[in-house]
């Protein structure tokens, strides 16, 4: 507790420890994770939010929750994300695992969840950026997957707004006794 509340006091107000406990020496906060989570979070609304302002993306479009999840479901597995990470980045590979994907509704927010093994720079809102495109019906379901094929970023959508973005979880091996996180943001706990 008191590490805890230590560090805290030490960090800026968008910043929080949750817990603390004592690991092996072979643990490695990035090298150990097996897999990692990430929400972005969209309010489709004719007005723009004032509380969120910076909490969620907004888009004054009208979103289809069921279109998107047909785009998303071409991502689904182990492929060459070339096309969805920024220009710049610096992963050896591209390749990498998506496990889940899914886009649901929340109350009057749209919320893309995804699960990956890693991910590549703007990976997230790349797909974010597809996916809006795809649900207020500028593209059809299948753009995501020829996005994907065409392994080529000049071929994506726009890199959507960092507004939005949560890192909601990570899985270590058991081995290590991690505790386990809720899964954020909490104004979206509240809505479900």
């Amino acid at each position: 507790r008191a590490w805890v509340m230590g560090t805290n006091t030490k960090l800026p107000d968008d910043i929080a420890v949750k817990w603390a406990v004592a690991v092996p020496e072979s643990f490695h906060a990035r090298f150990s994770a097996q897999q990692r989570r990430y929400r972005y979070v969209i309010l489709s609304a004719p007005v723009k939010p004032a509380l969120l302002a910076k909490g969620v993306t907004w888009t004054y479009k009208s979103l289809d929750v069921e279109r998107m999840n047909s785009g998303a479901a071409y991502l689904v597995g182990e492929h060459n994300f070339n096309s969805y990470r920024a220009v710049n980045c610096q992963a050896h590979s591209p390749i990498r695992e998506v496990r889940e994907l899914k886009v649901y509704q929340s109350g009057g927010l749209i919320v893309i969840d995804v699960a990956a093994n890693a991910f590549l720079h703007h990976m997230v809102r790349n797909i974010a950026g597809v996916l809006m495109k795809i649900g207020c019906g500028e593209a059809e379901p299948i753009w995501a997957k020829e996005v994907l094929e065409a392994q080529d970023r000049r071929q994506g959508g726009v890199t959507a707004p960092p507004y939005g973005l949560y890192f909601v979880d990570v899985k270590y091996p058991d081995e290590f006794g991690l505790p386990k996180s809720d899964l954020g943001p909490y104004f979206l706990t509240a809505l479900d």
